[in-house]
């Protein structure tokens, strides 16, 4: 990413198998924020830190200061990952429940929501997409269309 100036900033790219082995100068020829997407078995086994968290269908995550909300695939891929006896998270969790027990110095919100394809919508104006439009894909709107209207004929499609 370059920046006014050319001021470069570098970032993290996922390439396949070839990827590995090249050397030289490329040009990339399309960029974009895939909607949703998996990672390979390859690519968890090859690098588990980075590619692990998307493995169980975690589409997408905002922190927002001290609250983090996560989107996920399905509520068996959040609940595989919950019940997950390998993954840090569910010792982690356990741990916390046995420090703090019920000292109400400190405690957890905690929210599910199943919510059925279509039936959401998440509306951005002079922004980068955030939560659900990061998590899932951007479709544009006319301006004289409602929510109401948007959220029907989604429903009945």
């Amino acid at each position: 990413l370059v920046q006014k100036g050319g001021k470069a900033i570098r970032y993290g790219v996922g390439v396949g198998k070839q990827g590995y082995s090249f050397q030289g100068t490329a040009t990339v020829g399309r960029k974009a924020e895939w909607p949703s997407w998996t990672p390979t078995p390859n690519m968890i086994r090859r690098e588990p830190n980075r590619y692990g968290p998307y493995a169980g269908g975690l589409l997408g995550y905002e922190t927002m200061g001290f609250v983090n909300v996560q989107y996920w695939r399905s509520f068996d891929a959040l609940e595989a990952f919950a019940k997950d006896s390998e993954d840090p998270h569910l010792s982690a969790w356990r741990n916390y429940w046995k420090r703090v027990g019920k000292d109400d110095r400190a405690g957890i919100w905690h929210e599910t929501f199943l919510v059925r394809d279509g039936e959401y919508e998440a509306v951005y104006g002079n922004m980068p997409p955030k939560g659900l439009g990061k998590a899932t894909s951007l479709v544009p709107i006319a301006q004289s269309s409602t929510a109401r209207n948007r959220l029907r004929t989604k429903a009945a499609g």
